[in-house]
């Protein structure tokens, strides 16, 4: 599905969406069909956005978004702190 088809689908369930943070958009829940955003890239639409650094957007970011989630009920965004993880071929077997 590409993001176009998600957001027609958000739009037509009427999916709450975070407003100016569509860069952090990567999906949409398969059993909820919330959306779902990468926080790292909504904080760095933010840094680009208010102009600002990294820890101001951060701060910005959890207060005024992530605190405010719980109050939208079952169509709110979901928000994701993606893992790091290691390319097969940078890994020791031991």
């Amino acid at each position: 599905m590409t993001l176009d088809e998600i957001m027609d689908s958000l739009k037509e369930n009427e999916m709450l969406l975070a407003d100016g943070l569509e860069a952090g958009l990567i999906g949409m829940c398969a059993v909820t069909g919330r959306a779902v955003y990468d926080s790292e890239k909504c904080i760095e639409a933010l840094m680009k956005s208010c102009e600002c650094y990294y820890g101001e957007a951060r701060e910005f970011f959890e207060y005024n978004t992530l605190r405010s989630v719980a109050y939208f009920g079952d169509k709110a965004p979901i928000f994701v702190d993606l893992a790091e993880v290691p390319d097969a071929a940078d890994s020791t077997a031991v």
